[in-house]
């Protein structure tokens, strides 16, 4: 009987060492994860404030062009300018649209990742508690 107690309380320890070692590392991904939506949210938002940029720069060359071929900035060419604009200011809030849905998924997963990590050290505690409750009663009725 004091074999298999020693026994399982030996697995009881392993189990915690190896539940700490993924709490360790589902807290590490959880931050590097964290990390990443910050960075695609970061990153979403520069490539949206560069695509108005662009659209800004192109409609203003497209003016340009306009007027230095002595067309009047009215009628066509006026919507052809405020149509630039648009479009590329849709595309702009695409982009940051995309990037914003990115970095929440990432965050969802991240949380997932902690979750789960906390669950594995319940898990691991209640499966040696349970294995040694079960251990003793058995050895206690022989």
């Amino acid at each position: 009987m004091w074999a298999q107690i020693a026994m399982l309380v030996g697995k009881g320890i392993l189990g915690g060492v190896q539940a700490s070692a993924q709490w360790k590392a589902a807290k590490t991904n959880y931050k590097q994860m964290m990390n990443d939506a910050d960075t695609t949210l970061q990153e979403g938002k520069r490539e949206s404030a560069n695509i108005r940029d662009a659209a800004d720069r192109f409609a203003k060359n497209q003016i340009m062009d306009f007027v230095s071929s002595g067309v009047t900035g009215e009628g066509t060419p006026a919507l052809v300018t405020r149509e630039t604009y648009t479009l590329g200011n849709e595309e702009a809030d695409a982009t940051l649209k995309a990037a914003e849905q990115q970095a929440l998924d990432l965050r969802r997963q991240a949380k997932m990742t902690k979750h789960q990590g906390k669950i594995g050290i319940a898990s691991s505690i209640f499966g040696s508690a349970s294995q040694g409750a079960s251990t003793y009663m058995s050895a206690k009725g022989k």
